[in-house]
């Protein structure tokens, strides 16, 4: 049976190829198309980076820490003509998911507003103070 295959088209094996006259040939980069990867996932690696992305959690401050950053806000608050250099940390939430990340900004506060709730630096930089996990009033020798 196998000798029957070898020999079932030698008549057309050697001949030369016609391409039919109403196709166009196509285009190199549209074969290679045709090959190109599937993404099955559709947006499965970005998934993965987002888990794969490290957050904080929100630490919960002790009583005693609390008093410590009213009275240095107080302190703050009564001293805001004086253009007192400050450090704050506070936490930013994550807007995709539990968590978020603990940032430092140093500088001058203009005012606090405590309708909003805000510290406001005079560079218009907004700090919500309950997000506020530290406060520190710098000396001049810190610039």
């Amino acid at each position: 049976m196998y000798s029957d295959n070898i020999y079932r088209y030698n008549d057309i094996i050697n001949l030369s190829y016609n391409a039919l006259c109403f196709h166009r040939k196509m285009s190199l980069n549209d074969r290679a198309a045709q090959f190109s990867s599937f993404a099955a996932l559709s947006g499965y690696e970005a998934a993965v980076k987002e888990t794969r992305r490290l957050v904080e959690k929100r630490a919960v401050l002790a009583d005693d820490e609390l008093y410590r950053i009213n009275f240095l806000l107080e302190q703050l608050r009564a001293q805001l003509d004086n253009d007192i250099l400050v450090t704050a940390t506070y936490f930013i939430p994550d807007e995709r998911k539990s968590g978020g990340m603990y940032v430092c900004k140093t500088g001058r506060v203009k005012t606090i507003d405590e309708n909003k709730g805000l510290l406001i630096f005079t560079d218009n930089d907004e700090i919500p103070i309950e997000e506020l996990y530290d406060i520190e009033l710098l000396t001049e020798e810190y610039e």
